[in-house]
């Protein structure tokens, strides 16, 4: 599975060219291949936007409309994977790999390898190697948070209770496998903040934005102004995969990959939860915080939806049941300009699909579809990020937020578990497996909002 390359670089040894080609194409086809379709997308994009200017709009001309922006979005995902693949593919010829795609297979060393083997094999029978205890003493000691590991732990549990065998590289597999259900934590929104242990995490707030130099006489004494800080504080709930079952005949098939397929499943598991619970949770000490809660506790004053009347000329077209291109002009301006310039729109898919049919006062649209090489698909300039837990177009809802989305943070513990049930489906002739996983996440915001949401009229 591609990983795309972000973060800190980590040197390590080519892999032989032939052993990249017969996984990917090489860079230059995809590349290629990627820039002709996009370019072929943005004239489909072009033409089914020309629709939208016809004075009048048949049901088969809205039709019309629909079928090319579903073929748009279908190419969009070609793209997206062929940029990926190109993206590892470089790094790998230049020797390159970062924290999270080091762990993909084409690049492990002999060791890792064998760890890999070695836990598959755990994962079958039960017998656990010296290379994997050895292994996952060594990852519980790196912590990327600097932290010291075991130190101020809320909940972690040692040895094999605690899932003692799992290696690096299975965690990473399912956290990739978790992306594609949660794709909040790929990075390309909220800020991901990896740590070894679930230790207590302050992190540090400032707001000196009403401060600023003054001027001073010679020999006159300066006057202290001190800084006001603050902290968010930062747990680790635990989250449980529930029991996965596997019966011994599957198990005792050596030609299948049961590695993959505990990965696949945990991810889902994990994933659908933490799109949840990072949008939605209840924080307050007994859940991870959710982005739309702590806008929620600040009170923040209100962006209200007037509609898309102004650009339909249509009357129905209400605050209450769609979205203009003043609520989104309205809602960019609410934040802060130092923040602005790291803005991207965050909605649900279905909002997404009223956006792209708007057009602005001069028959422009206003999402337009990105045309260079890994360039996003934009509205008003923006990135945007799909979140299918933000609710839908619908009275009082909030429907869209924009901002910076890095200050919402999502703290992850690196630590998994992995439970191995073999005595209590004995009689069924299934082995259990059953996986723990530690998040928590808040927005770091110390009063100068640097993310807002609009909110449609009642």
């Amino acid at each position: 599975m591609a990983r795309i390359a972000r973060g800190s670089e980590w040197v390590a040894e080519t892999p032989p060219e032939e052993e990249l080609t017969a996984h990917h194409p090489v860079e230059g086809n995809d590349m290629s291949q990627s820039k002709n379709l996009r370019e072929q997308r943005a004239k489909l994009v072009t033409d089914a936007q020309a629709i939208l200017r016809q004075n009048v709009i048949s049901a088969e001309d809205r039709k019309r409309f629909d079928k090319m922006m579903s073929d748009a979005d279908v190419m969009k995902d070609q793209i997206d994977q062929m940029e990926a693949r190109a993206s590892v593919d470089a790094d790998a010829r230049e020797g390159r790999r970062t924290i999270v795609d080091k762990y993909d297979a084409r690049y492990e060393s002999s060791e890792e390898r064998a760890v890999r083997r070695d836990f598959q094999n755990y994962l079958v029978t039960g017998d656990v190697s010296p290379a994997l205890q050895k292994r996952r003493a060594q990852y519980r000691d790196t912590d990327s948070s600097g932290q010291a590991a075991g130190s101020q732990s809320i909940s972690y549990t040692a040895g094999a209770a605690g899932g003692y065998f799992v290696p690096a590289g299975f965690v990473y597999d399912v956290d990739v496998a978790a992306k594609y259900y949660a794709p909040l934590m790929n990075g390309s929104a909220f800020r991901i903040l990896e740590t070894a242990t679930g230790a207590v995490l302050p992190y540090p707030t400032s707001n000196d934005t009403t401060q600023s130099a003054s001027l001073l006489a010679e020999n006159t004494q300066a006057v202290e102004d001190p800084i006001t800080m603050g902290q968010v504080t930062f747990g680790a709930f635990k989250y449980t995969s529930k029991v996965v079952r596997v019966s011994l005949e599957l198990l005792q098939d050596s030609a299948f990959d049961f590695s993959a397929f505990l990965t696949d499943q945990f991810g889902i598991r994990f994933g659908r939860a933490y799109e949840r619970d990072f949008t939605t949770g209840a924080g307050g000490g007994n859940a991870p915080t959710g982005i739309l809660t702590a806008l929620n506790v600040l009170d923040l004053p209100e962006v209200i939806a007037q509609g898309a009347n102004a650009n339909s000329g249509n009357a129905g077209d209400t605050g209450s049941n769609s979205i203009g291109t003043v609520d989104l002009t309205a809602l960019e301006h609410s934040v802060d300009p130092t923040y602005r310039s790291r803005g991207k729109w965050m909605f649900h898919d279905t909002t997404l699909r009223q956006l792209k049919q708007l057009l602005d006062k001069f028959g422009r649209p206003i999402w337009l579809p990105g045309i260079a090489v890994n360039a996003p698909d934009t509205l008003y300039g923006y990135p945007y990020v799909i979140n299918q837990q933000i609710p839908t177009i619908a009275p009082n809802a909030p429907t869209v937020l924009f901002g910076d989305l890095s200050k919402f943070i999502i703290r992850k513990v690196r630590e998994m578990s992995v439970l191995r049930l073999v005595e209590r489906y004995a009689d069924y002739g299934q082995v259990g497996f059953i996986a723990f996983s530690r998040v928590d996440s808040n927005l770091v915001d110390a009063g100068t909002h640097p993310i807002q949401q609009l909110i449609q009229h009642s």
